[in-house]
């Protein structure tokens, strides 16, 4: 999948998500989970995959939004599923495991995954697949992208390093807007 540089539209929305309160999107239940699957939805428009050789990776291809573990996010993401995004098409799938991970453009991981989520992230380490979660210290964990509440804000968290391991370039534009970047394995010092 090939990155497309990020519209004035699209970098409006990822403002509007970050400068409102989650309060203000919260009626009579708590709008987080949607809030989080509209960022998860967005994502696409500020990430580059690698050119992996992947045919199916072409401007008319399905851009596959897996989900493993269940929560409000992943039952939002559902809706997604048969819409055009651009030139894509978005598909969500749940996974009963990490290993059938590989095809999926973004993998989100529901919080009810705790136990498993090093194992996961360690299985998709090679891949060219945007790991999502709200875990806490998910991206401390080697996560891409961590969901944090921060006075009452959805903010992200971005792990730069672990998505230059696997191939992906975030854009300069999600990393500015990001509460915290981490740019260096742990291992490897400072943040």
């Amino acid at each position: 999948m090939s990155w497309t540089r990020p519209t004035i539209a699209n970098i409006c929305i990822l403002a509007a998500f970050l400068l409102l309160p989650v309060q203000l999107w919260a009626a009579d239940n708590d709008k987080t989970p949607k809030i989080k699957a509209a960022y998860i939805h967005q994502f696409s428009h500020f990430v580059s995959w690698s050119d992996n050789g992947d045919a199916s990776k072409t401007p008319d291809a399905l851009l596959t939004i897996c989900v493993m573990g269940h929560d409000r996010v992943g039952e939002y993401l559902e809706r997604l599923a048969g819409h055009s995004h651009g030139s894509y098409s978005i598909g969500v799938e749940h996974l009963a495991s990490p290993s059938a991970a590989h095809h999926c453009e973004i993998l989100y991981i529901a919080s009810r995954s705790l136990a498993a989520v090093d194992e996961i992230i360690q299985g998709m380490s090679r891949f060219p697949v945007l790991t999502v979660s709200d875990i806490p210290g998910f991206v401390d964990r080697g996560g891409m992208i961590g969901f944090v509440l921060k006075e009452d804000r959805v903010r992200l968290e971005i792990n730069l390093f672990a998505a230059q391991r696997a191939r992906l370039r975030i854009s300069a534009k999600l990393i500015e807007v990001s509460l915290r970047v981490i740019q260096v394995h742990a291992n490897g010092g400072g943040e």
